[in-house]
């Protein structure tokens, strides 16, 4: 068996923690977009509640005064819409999503801070506690992931504009990954 001199491995074990950084942000960044998606969403839904139950009201009022029925119809659709709106709000309840997700969002950033944390300390520590930081830190990813809601295409796609093209954090590169880091973390060859 080949082993691994131990710079080699201390490298590796470097940069498979900043990955895993790298991940956990990402992460967190879909989990905003899904946030900012659901209370767009969610405002948007109860501005037309508002909307629409003036409108069903002016018109029932005025079908009502002068006896129109063209009015009354469309009044009657009005209401039908309102129905509709809260309906799909009750079912899909997005004050309760945008929680779940702000929630786990929450989470992913304490783990990304304490992966950073680590790699600050990387140099003072011994591989063995290093290793055990970073398999502390796996285990309360998986139980993050296990608890939180599931992001979509469309804020994968979000977060990926915003990380690669809008640079809001980046990481694809090792330049984008310490584009992200303190700088006393940051690799001296990308400088």
């Amino acid at each position: 068996m080949v082993q691994s001199s131990p710079c080699n491995t201390s490298q590796k074990l470097n940069q498979q923690l900043r990955e895993s950084c790298a991940k956990v942000n990402y992460s967190y960044v879909c989990h905003n977009k899904m946030i900012n998606r659901f209370i767009c969403r969610d405002t948007c839904l109860k501005m037309a509640l508002i909307l629409l139950s003036a409108f069903t009201l002016a018109s029932l009022s005025i079908s009502v005064y002068f006896n129109e029925k063209l009015t009354t119809i469309i009044g009657l659709i009005s209401s039908l819409l309102v129905l509709i709106i809260t309906v799909y709000q009750k079912d899909f309840n997005l004050e309760t999503r945008v929680n779940e997700h702000r929630k786990t969002a929450d989470a992913l950033w304490k783990i990304k801070e304490d992966y950073i944390s680590l790699l600050i300390d990387f140099d003072d520590l011994e591989q063995s506690d290093i290793r055990k930081y970073r398999d502390d830190l796996s285990h309360r990813v998986d139980e993050i992931y296990r608890q939180a809601p599931r992001t979509d295409k469309r804020a994968y796609r979000s977060a990926q504009k915003a990380i690669k093209i809008e640079e809001e954090q980046t990481f694809s590169k090792n330049e984008e990954v310490d584009s992200i880091l303190p700088i006393t973390l940051r690799n001296k060859s990308n400088e």
